[in-house]
């Protein structure tokens, strides 16, 4: 088995998550494959995917566990860089249990997670926070991809976490953005978006030591609206062709953003039709089962990519009457294009203020 080394795309050589599906990736992707619920009601009723009990820390805890039975890195004798992925960070914490003796926290960032780095052992050569709204996720894997090519570190850790609770709750709630009912994303049904609780983790290396690579990931940013994502599709569009222009072949499947807002999965759908036609990939996504995890969302869809790739085995999307427009032979639904031989796998995300990202996955043909 030989590996061809890459100094442009990173190597995958760990990756895991903890969901309100359960505190693993295995159990994350049984959860979607099921169909099975993982959203229960707040004390005002509103539907939140998310375990009891489940904190930051903790389910920070989990992802790293999790993404550390798949990875051999020398944590005490290598130089590694650490980035984390976040859209509020422990902002509940600095909202509720402020002390007035210590004076006014503003950073709900960096401190608790330097703490949390400290818990687990860590000692990272650089460490950062990427907080670009929904598109964290996807946003700090480039931001790692750079690092590695010009910082003396031959790794990166990538941490995605965010928490559904009063804070994030409330504000998504006055916006109107959260669904009433069932979260049906690319539905003609769908009238929200569901809040959802996890982490991720990904290991990006500069050196070859695993089958998956980051073939390509870039964001951009369009328009100025802080409290919904782009609604132009040629900047999707743009931003798609861009990426690609490296030379990378189509995805044979695509883990979309989908929140099941209406602005949302109408420019996703319009996107992909635009970019792949009739003969495009098959479609799925993640939150009608996981709920959005804002910050983390990303990075766990990258986490299921990896799996995806690994397997060769992909997760549906519920059948149910499909938008106006959706071109339904491309959605996973059921049965159909779960099982599947796959190199490629797309994630997109898109953020508020208008922030959009993609990121490619590739499984090598190893000889």
């Amino acid at each position: 088995m030989t590996f061809q080394h890459n100094k442009i795309n990173p190597y995958i050589t760990g990756y895991g998550c903890s969901t309100a599906a359960g505190p693993t990736l295995e159990e994350t992707l049984a959860g979607l494959r099921a169909f099975r619920g993982c959203f229960e009601r707040d004390e005002k009723g509103r539907r939140i995917a998310r375990r009891p009990g489940g904190t930051l820390s903790g389910y920070l805890d989990e992802a790293f566990k999790d993404l550390r039975s798949r990875e051999r890195l020398d944590w005490t004798q290598e130089p590694y860089g650490v980035l984390f992925a976040s859209t509020k960070g422990w902002i509940e914490d600095f909202i509720w249990k402020q002390d007035p003796g210590e004076g006014l926290r503003t950073d709900p960032f960096t401190e608790p997670f330097e703490s949390w780095l400290t818990s687990q052992g860590l000692q990272p050569y650089r460490m950062l926070t990427v907080s670009n709204a929904c598109a964290s996720g996807l946003s700090a894997l480039l931001l790692a991809r750079r690092w590695l090519q010009t910082l003396p570190i031959k790794n990166v850790l990538i941490l995605g976490a965010d928490l559904a609770r009063c804070f994030v709750v409330e504000g998504f709630d006055r916006l109107g953005a959260l669904s009433q009912k069932e979260v049906r994303p690319f539905s003609v049904q769908r009238d929200g978006l569901g809040l959802g609780e996890g982490a991720a983790a990904i290991l990006l290396s500069s050196e070859p030591h695993s089958d998956l690579i980051l073939e390509a990931v870039d964001c951009d940013l369009q328009g100025d609206s802080p409290t919904r994502p782009t609604h132009a599709v040629n900047g999707l569009v743009s931003l798609y062709e861009r990426m690609m222009s490296g030379g990378s072949a189509k995805p044979d499947w695509v883990i979309a953003h989908a929140t099941a807002t209406q602005l949302n999965d109408a420019v996703e759908s319009q996107t992909f039709q635009k970019l792949f036609g009739e003969e495009g990939p098959r479609i799925t996504a993640s939150k009608r089962i996981l709920g959005h995890t804002l910050g983390a969302s990303s990075l766990i869809d990258a986490t299921l990519a990896c799996e995806v790739l690994r397997q060769g085995q992909g997760f549906p999307i519920a059948d149910q009457p499909w938008m106006e427009g959706c071109l339904p032979g491309h959605l996973a639904f059921g049965t159909i294009g779960v099982q599947a031989r796959l190199n490629r796998v797309l994630v997109s995300s898109l953020g508020f203020g208008n922030i959009h990202a993609l990121g490619m996955f590739q499984r090598l043909e190893l000889g």
